[in-house]
């Protein structure tokens, strides 16, 4: 009976979880890209994964700790979003990481975007402050 009511649990569970993907659905590690898996291994691997959602051709690795990154379909990561903890230090382009360390010290980068063209990217900052940064990594807009 205890088994019975297991399997119903987490049917239901992943019927969740497949209507919060919309379209999507749910994948495992191994089916992502080769470069995704190879962030997941150097940045992620103390991290317990809570599910790999898979829409179109994105993927989606959310945290148990609610953190999670995105992937294009080359396995590029376009978001990063870490909340209390700071974004890896190899995934922040080196032009970014020192303009923030120069001008906000006291800050780490909790959460960064990047625009699918690779023109664009946005930081958000531990203390609230948003940092958008053109392919050339100037500065081009600051809010908080």
């Amino acid at each position: 009976m205890k088994r019975m009511m297991f399997l119903i649990c987490m049917f239901l569970m992943m019927g969740t979880t497949y209507s919060m993907a919309g379209d999507g659905y749910v994948v495992g590690v191994q089916q992502l890209p080769a470069t995704a898996q190879e962030v997941m291994t150097k940045c992620f691997a103390d991290k317990t994964i809570l599910t790999i959602l898979k829409e179109r051709n994105e993927y989606e690795v959310i945290f148990n700790n609610g953190e999670k990154i995105e992937f294009n379909k080359k396995g590029e990561w376009t978001e990063v979003s870490c909340h209390t903890t700071q974004v890896p230090d190899i995934l922040i382009p080196n032009p970014i990481k020192m303009r923030i360390m120069a001008d906000f010290s006291n800050t780490r980068i909790v959460k960064i975007d990047r625009s699918r063209n690779g023109k664009k990217y946005e930081v958000k900052l531990s203390n609230g402050l948003e940092v958008e940064f053109d392919k050339k990594f100037n500065v081009i807009k600051a809010d908080d």
